[in-house]
Order: structure tokens, then C-alpha cells, then sequence
């Protein structure tokens, strides 16, 4: 469903989208929104992912040395 919408915009914009063909505005404008959004959730993960590595422990040693350590408790 479509929905007709009035707003203003600021002139440096207008100036960009006054290029834009009339019948391709509504297409042009729909895209531009959707990618801030799509940008806006992918900046919000990044922000929770980076709270919830701060939570995490910090862990000695690397895979390789888990490895071993389990070889030698399972031997």
C-alpha cells in the first residue's frame, strides 16, 4: 500500500532531487530510506555486539592451545 506523504526538505537536497526524474522520485526517495534504515539497524547490532563483547571475560591462550588441553584431559 502507498501512502501520500507533504514534508519539507532542505536545499541542498531538493537540489539533488530536483534531477531525479518526477516519476522516478517516489522510487528514488523509497530506496534512500530504506538503505538508512537497513544502515541504522546494522549500526545498531554493531553497538550491542560491542556492549556484549565488553561483558565477555578475556580468554588466555588460543584455539590450538584449547585443543591440546582437551586432547590431554580426554587421553
Amino acid at each position: 500500500m502507498s501512502h501520500r506523504m507533504n514534508f519539507m526538505i532542505d536545499e541542498d537536497n531538493w537540489q539533488h532531487l530536483s534531477h531525479v526524474p518526477r516519476g522516478e522520485r517516489s522510487r528514488w526517495v523509497n530506496a534512500a530510506l530504506a538503505n538508512y534504515r537497513q544502515e541504522r539497524r546494522r549500526s545498531e547490532a554493531a553497538r550491542e555486539m560491542d556492549v556484549f563483547a565488553e561483558s565477555l571475560s578475556s580468554v588466555e591462550g588460543t584455539s590450538v592451545d584449547w585443543v591440546r588441553a582437551e586432547r590431554r584431559r580426554d587421553g
